[in-house]
């Protein structure tokens, strides 16, 4: 019978912690993507939103997650706590690196996945939102068409002290879900 209160005040409470929490929106604008021309491009898949950069500037932005991820996979000791985690992402981290290198030698466009990345816990690994910002990808639709204005939101939430966030979200035009967002602070 312990149990069975055990689990249902832990069920209450894991339910109350997923309620959607609200933001306050301080500042909306729109940002203009013209021309992109590259002649070699990662074509990222983020949800239904495929972002397009530089595969130079991808690999530049994956290469300080290898780096790190590779020194703490080698500096962590077995049995420590963190160890498996380190291992496992640097794997993943260490195949898409090495794929997209190898592969943009022959093909104008490779495709990377943010799912391969959610799949282990981690983000994006590139800040997308530094190129949306300056103009320098293409954004496409679920269907394919390219989008030449992007929606930006500043946005926060407060729940206590240690809950709270502000940062940068990312909309289609007449789209109410972001594709990408950018934290400025975290508390």
């Amino acid at each position: 019978m312990k149990k069975i209160i055990i689990l249902i005040v832990f069920l209450i409470s894991f339910s109350a912690n997923v309620q959607e929490i609200k933001t306050t929106i301080e500042e909306v604008d729109t940002i203009n993507l013209g021309v992109f021309e590259q002649e070699k491009v990662v074509r990222y898949t983020i949800g239904y939103v495929k972002i397009c950069i530089a595969a130079q500037d991808y690999l530049d932005g994956v290469e300080v997650f290898y780096n790190r991820y590779k020194k703490w996979s080698i500096e962590t000791k077995k049995g420590d706590s963190n160890y498996e985690f380190y291992v496992t992402n640097f794997r993943v981290i260490d195949s898409v690196f090495q794929t997209v290198k190898e592969q943009i030698i022959s093909k104008d466009t490779v495709d990377v996945y943010q799912q391969t990345f959610d799949n282990i816990g981690l983000g994006s690994l590139v800040d997308f939102d530094k190129y949306i910002e300056k103009g320098e990808c293409a954004i496409y639709n679920k269907n394919g068409i390219r989008q030449f204005k992007i929606i930006r939101k500043f946005e926060s939430y407060y729940v206590g002290p240690l809950n709270a966030w502000g940062g940068r979200r990312f909309y289609l035009l007449n789209d109410e879900t972001y594709f990408f967002e950018a934290a400025d602070w975290v508390s």
